[in-house]
């Protein structure tokens, strides 16, 4: 359910998830069409004005992204240096492995 993107997407709500700090994929091939589909656009879209929209989507989320990093995340999900991530699956089950085995 892409209404579930609404806690990192939203900047209400990415706002108070940021004092627990938040990290987002440094890769735009991977972020913006997620993005795009949860503006309810196809993400695969070729349209200038669908990725103006998802621009504004991320620009008004920016302040509340702690860092943008392909690989800190996972690890820094596990010693609790961040609360939240998007990332890659394999990045998020790695993650959630290390918790369970501390």
């Amino acid at each position: 359910d892409m209404r579930d993107y609404d806690l990192l997407f939203k900047p209400e709500n990415i706002a108070r998830l940021s004092k627990c700090c938040v990290a987002f994929l440094d890769s735009a091939n991977e972020v913006i069409p997620i993005v795009l589909h949860y503006l309810g656009q196809n993400p695969n879209s070729s349209n200038p004005e669908d990725y103006a929209r998802a621009e504004k989507v991320l620009q008004s989320i920016r302040p509340y992204v702690r860092y943008f990093n392909s690989a800190k995340y996972t690890e820094d999900l596990d010693i609790g240096d961040i609360c939240v991530a998007l990332g890659w699956s394999g990045g998020m089950l790695a993650a959630r492995n290390m918790a369970h085995a501390a």
